[in-house]
């Protein structure tokens, strides 16, 4: 005695899914189709394994299979379930005369050579962006994200981010120092001291190895 394969499809708006079972017998499946079945039974104590064989389009989405695998123990299987969810393509460009790569969690952005990826609707990205040598990350645009922190975005839509590099500044030679200044900040615990970064490696004789915290009298901290 031979028994059906089948089971529920829940949240299907593309068109374009085909699950396979066993690696065969093609099963399309039409949105707004709550169920389906295979044409093909499988007779008692043989293994089915009910899997994607192609993702639906138009819109784009990914499905994933629960309950795909078992063995016929001499009942219909109904059980399986097959759920899909709408994906949103993440866009990063990089712009400046600078060079440097951005990276992104979970995978898909290496960009570098890969700098568009598809996620599940919801899904967080978190984009990080790396100078190379010689070069300065100096801000993101789009999707609201600012500044040169981590890029936070939720895919509930397609993105699109720009990162911004940017050559150094060039240093400036300042007294005292042995090599150039690039920047000055002013240190944030209210003692009035900055920090001085560049390319120096001594101010006054003392070994700084490129930055420095000077107080208001002009020493080193």
């Amino acid at each position: 005695m031979k028994f059906t394969i089948g089971g529920t499809v829940t949240g299907l708006t593309g068109s374009g899914l085909i699950l396979q079972n066993n690696g065969g017998d093609d099963l399309p499946v039409s949105a707004g189709v709550g169920a389906f079945t295979f044409t093909t039974s499988i007779a008692r104590g043989l293994a089915y394994n009910v899997g994607v064989f192609t993702q639906p389009s138009s819109p784009p989405q990914t499905c994933s299979v629960t309950n795909g695998q078992g063995t016929v123990m001499g009942a219909h299987i109904t059980n399986i379930s097959v759920n899909c969810v709408n994906t949103f393509t993440l866009t990063v460009t990089k712009a400046g005369t600078g060079s440097g790569t951005v990276t992104s969690n979970p995978a898909g952005i290496n960009c570098g050579d890969t700098c568009l990826a598809s996620y599940n609707s919801g899904t967080s990205v978190t984009l990080t962006a790396t100078p190379a040598a010689g070069s300065i990350f100096t801000g993101w645009t789009g999707g609201g994200c600012t500044g040169t922190g981590a890029c936070v975005v939720t895919m509930n839509a397609a993105q699109s981010i720009t990162a911004t590099f940017t050559p150094p500044q060039p240093f400036t030679k300042v007294f005292g120092f042995d090599d150039g200044v690039l920047r000055i900040t002013l240190a944030g615990d209210g003692s009035g001291d900055i920090y001085v970064g560049g390319g120096f490696t001594t101010y006054n004789g003392t070994l700084t190895d490129r930055i420095a915290r000077l107080a208001i009298d002009g020493t080193v901290r």
